[in-house]
């Protein structure tokens, strides 16, 4: 999985956790929800910009909003 750059590595690995598997246990959620939401998606968005999303479980950005604004 390509990740940008400016993506903190505790949080792409929470991510694409989510984005290979379709699910992540309370710790991998918790480094995705320790940052403010906007900022979370800009890195969602960059890093699934950068990747074949064929195969993947969440890889709709609106889903990802919905996890992060409702919570």
């Amino acid at each position: 999985m390509h990740i940008p750059k400016e993506v903190p590595e505790d949080f792409a690995n929470a991510v694409a956790t989510v984005l290979v598997l379709g699910i992540a246990g309370a710790h991998a959620w918790n480094h995705i929800y320790l940052h403010p939401p906007e900022k979370s998606l800009r890195w969602i968005r960059g890093i699934l910009r950068s990747n074949d999303l064929t195969g993947l479980v969440h890889s709709d950005i609106q889903w990802w909003e919905n996890q992060l604004r409702g919570h």
